[in-house]
């Protein structure tokens, strides 16, 4: 018997997505099948049905072999897509700061986190260390993309505090009237004091409001 064995079924190519968490798939397929006049003494592939397989194409050959000798082969190809997405570690915690004196912002800087996958990876974030951030609350996210196009994202808050006091723009120093004729008090009128912020706004109470009387003598007025 000079005549190689015919392997008369074998598997098509296969193609899977990775298992979660992991980067390799397992593949399985039914068995081939072979025939010889003098009958087939071993037949299997060089990977068997279950086996992990890892991101990217691997070749599975089936070996025929029969009762001379006789050999033949076939192959199929297993793809493995990576299908997770890439994981984000040393991200940030959140940053809280006081603004820069004069100024409604200030300058924040942190480590920048990483991202690993099965493939390569490229990360983005929409804010660098070490750029300023006005008075309030940011979100920074990154993104990372792996080559397959999977992604995944992860935030932490930036607060900026107001820390400048508010300030009056139009307050007396003190004011003089006289005595209502025939009483002992006197009516002192004045414009209501207005109150500003440099990082935002700002309202102003009073003790006493305009047109209020006072008695004679020194009232102070808060």
């Amino acid at each position: 018997d000079v005549e190689s064995p015919q392997i008369d079924t074998f598997p098509a190519d296969i193609t899977l997505d990775s298992s979660p968490g992991a980067c390799t798939g397992i593949a399985t397929w039914a068995s081939a099948t072979a025939s010889d006049c003098t009958g087939i003494s071993s037949l299997g592939t060089d990977h068997a049905s279950g086996s992990e397989f890892p991101i990217g194409t691997t070749t599975v050959t089936v070996l025929a072999t029969d009762g001379a000798g006789n050999s033949s082969s076939a192959t199929f190809d297993v793809t493995v897509l990576d299908a997770g997405p890439p994981t984000i570690s040393q991200m940030p915690g959140a940053i809280v700061l006081n603004n820069f004196p004069g100024q409604c912002s200030a300058i924040a800087t942190w480590t920048t986190p990483i991202a690993t996958d099965c493939s390569s990876v490229a990360m983005s974030g929409d804010s660098t260390s070490g750029s300023i951030f006005q008075v309030g609350t940011s979100l920074v996210t990154y993104t990372p993309v792996d080559a397959a196009g999977n992604t995944s994202l992860a935030s932490f808050e930036i607060t900026i505090l107001d820390t400048e006091a508010p300030f009056f723009t139009n307050v007396a120093s003190q004011l003089s009237f006289d005595t209502t004729p025939g009483l002992c008090v006197g009516t002192a009128t004045w414009d209501p004091a207005q109150a500003g912020d440099l990082c935002g706004s700002a309202t102003a109470t009073s003790s006493h409001s305009p047109g209020s009387q006072f008695p004679i003598g020194l009232t102070e007025v808060t």
